[in-house]
């Protein structure tokens, strides 16, 4: 597969209505690979009328189970902190809204592949579910089991299970039906987990359900059963499933290693898919996309692409630095950068030279109650 390498931009200039003219012609006549959005310029008394491609929750997290965000070590958010914005048109034709209207009393947003939905943490109430309609957004569904507090969540490949783990209550629960029916189909309590879990992987069976914790060991943890070990890593970086299986990706930060654990649910195998991946420390973001696994790291501007079947690895250039690998409401679509502030930046690799767009705010916002 042949990949287009993108060139930074560059230093972007912000007035408060977009890119500058001089900035557009520049970014038009010298770096043609990126696609800047004409919506950039839309005059404010046309704002742009179009689909929802998906939708940004601010200061995302990426950690190996997590989907969404919480405040991690040394930072602090105030009651009004959270905000929920979406992308409006196509990957090339997009643009970001202003703030969407969301209760104040949501601190915590994870927002489900595919992009229909999010599980939030609320400060005076229990874990909820926000549905997405365009641009409108649902008042919260308390979910089954009253969990208060997440530490990691993690959603199925096809959204329509999750699990919440919470380390205070001691709780791990697993949801299926959603968003429309959910339901509680399993609640392990601290006795029946492993100590030290930091992060989760759930199939799209909703039952096959992966812990990595502090010293390495990727379990496997069956209803009604003891935990099983898969695999011990010497650093681990991150799990996935792929969808519609129970194959999954685990990354070793020690020699940069990826591997498939094949058939987890029956017959655990291990396939080394790469060893020496470059540019990978810190926190990892891991997604499956059609026949290849990607692996990315927090503030990197590059991305290994992994062919599950020769296990030929690409580097793709990104234009900015990688804060979270989210699947779109469109196939091979996914956002890579979105943070507060800043425009936004999608990864589509639905044809065959895989392209970074740049996504800009809208002009008018949309005002937040």
């Amino acid at each position: 597969m042949r990949t287009a390498l993108i060139p930074a931009l560059g230093v972007f200039i912000w007035l408060g209505a977009g890119l500058s003219s001089v900035a557009q012609e520049r970014a038009a006549l010298e770096r043609p690979a990126v696609r800047v959005s004409s919506a950039a310029v839309a005059p404010a008394s046309e704002p742009m009328q179009s689909a929802v491609l998906g939708y940004v929750a601010n200061a995302p997290s990426v950690g190996a189970a997590r989907q969404g965000r919480r405040p991690m070590a040394g930072e602090s958010y105030s009651r009004s902190a959270v905000q929920l914005r979406a992308i409006l048109g196509i990957p090339g034709a997009s643009m970001l809204t202003g703030q969407l209207a969301l209760s104040r009393d949501v601190q915590a947003a994870y927002i489900a592949p595919g992009q229909n939905y999010a599980l939030v943490e609320q400060y005076a109430g229990p874990v909820a579910l926000l549905q997405f309609n365009g641009t409108q957004v649902s008042s919260p569904l308390v979910m089954p089991g009253a969990l208060r507090k997440s530490d990691i969540v993690t959603f199925s490949p096809n959204a329509l299970s999750a699990a919440i783990f919470s380390a205070e209550e001691g709780r791990l629960l697993v949801l299926n039906g959603l968003p429309s029916s959910p339901q509680l189909s399993r609640d392990l309590s601290a006795a029946d987990l492993p100590s030290g879990i930091r992060m989760l992987a759930l199939a799209d069976d909703g039952a096959t359900l992966l812990a990595g914790t502090n010293d390495g060991r990727v379990l496997i943890l069956r209803a009604g059963g003891a935990p099983q070990l898969l695999y011990r890593a010497t650093d681990p970086g991150g799990i996935a499933f792929a969808p519609a299986s129970t194959d999954a990706l685990v990354f070793d930060r020690d020699g940069a290693k990826a591997l498939l654990l094949q058939n987890v649910a029956s017959a655990p195998s291990i396939r080394t898919l790469a060893e020496g991946l470059p540019g990978l420390s810190g926190v990892i973001a891991l997604q499956f996309d059609r026949g290849f696994a990607m692996v990315g790291a927090v503030k990197a501007k590059s991305l290994s692409r992994i062919d599950l079947q020769t296990l030929r690895v690409e580097s793709l250039t990104l234009t900015a630095g990688l804060t979270m690998l989210q699947p779109l409401h469109m196939s091979g679509r996914f956002l890579l950068s979105a943070e507060p502030g800043q425009p936004a930046w999608i990864l589509d690799t639905s044809s065959e030279a895989s392209t970074v767009y740049f996504v800009p705010p809208q002009r008018v916002a949309m005002m937040a109650r």
